[in-house]
């Protein structure tokens, strides 16, 4: 009888159930020896986690990627130069204090082709010119035959001027540099889109990119004015109806004589324009235009640089945008 009541205790116990003084009380005075020792057993095993899943659970939902919350905007117009490059100058060291004023008033090449150099360094060295020119070599020479302490030497010097903080930063090893803080440059190469219209074109252009559904689409916004003054749709149905030329007729049709197109806008594209497109916003005085997706068959930027060719007439920035 006692095998009896302690495996019906066992089974209970392997289901989480506890009744050891029901089961037991029948057939003994007094709890047997054998119970604290399965108590402390069962109470072990009830403390271990459980590593199976049911059969009856679902695996975890897979998270989504998380939603784009920023634009960013690379300029094509530009090739940010970071690390600097550098030629061979020669200067001059040792001359006296009163004579560096007198040299400086003298003509001097560097205006012309070096602007960004500083002729004179901390420790009062003058810079002469480029060393591989003969004549800028008979000027060295000269400058330190009129003076005994005088002596020309040969000094790596920034070959370009410095656009950003960054290069300015680097250059200042080789030779003193000219340098003014250009903000934007500085947002272009962050990818940042500069000027007023940085602050309100990422969320015009996700309401943009919201309302697309596979089309192919423009929008022509004033920054100054802040409202978008056209939004057109490619016609798939008329093969020369691009989203550049449905939204430039909406243009034109407001236009008057104190404007010009869309002098000073800035355009949103789904997609890189082509050679015509391109050309129609060039004719509408647009300011910038950005596009999201490439256009490696057709596309007037990436592959065929149309930008780079611009007459000085006019010449409007170009950014890919990227979600980020």
């Amino acid at each position: 009888m006692t095998n009896v009541v302690v495996g019906r205790w066992l089974m209970l116990c392997s289901v989480g159930k506890s009744y050891p003084t029901v089961l037991i009380s029948s057939q003994f005075s007094s709890p047997p020896a054998f119970l604290p020792a399965i108590s402390t057993m069962v109470a072990d095993a009830d403390a271990v986690p459980s590593t199976s899943s049911s059969p009856c659970q679902p695996p975890p939902a897979k998270q989504p990627r998380p939603a784009p919350t920023r634009l960013r905007f690379t300029s094509l117009d530009h090739d940010f130069e970071t690390t600097p490059t550098t030629i061979p100058f020669l200067a001059v060291s040792g001359v006296p204090n009163s004579a560096i004023a007198t040299l400086l008033k003298a003509p001097s090449s560097l205006g012309e082709a070096y602007p960004h150099l500083k002729r004179v360094n901390g420790d009062k060295h003058v810079l002469i010119g480029p060393a591989d020119d003969p004549v800028i070599e008979a000027e060295a020479a000269k400058v330190a035959a009129n003076y005994d302490n005088a002596t020309v030497y040969t000094v790596q010097v920034p070959a370009t001027a410095s656009t950003l903080r960054c290069h300015y930063e680097k250059t200042i090893p080789f030779w003193p540099v000219k340098f003014k803080v250009n903000k934007s440059m500085e947002a272009m190469f962050k990818g940042e889109m500069p000027g007023v219209s940085g602050t309100q074109l990422e969320s015009i252009y996700f309401d943009f990119l919201e309302r697309l559904q596979n089309r192919r689409g423009c929008i022509v916004y004033d920054p100054k004015r802040r409202k978008v003054l056209a939004e057109g749709y490619a016609d798939a149905g008329i093969p020369l109806k691009h989203a550049v030329f449905a939204t430039t007729a909406t243009v034109a049709s407001h236009a008057n004589d104190d404007t010009y197109y869309a002098n000073g806008c800035d355009v949103l594209l789904s997609q890189e324009p082509c050679m015509m497109c391109a050309f129609a916003l060039n004719h509408m005085r647009v300011s910038n235009v950005l596009y999201l997706e490439s256009n490696p068959k057709r596309g007037a930027f990436e592959g065929r640089k149309l930008h780079k060719l611009w007459t000085k007439c006019h010449r409007y920035g170009v950014f890919r945008v990227s979600l980020e």
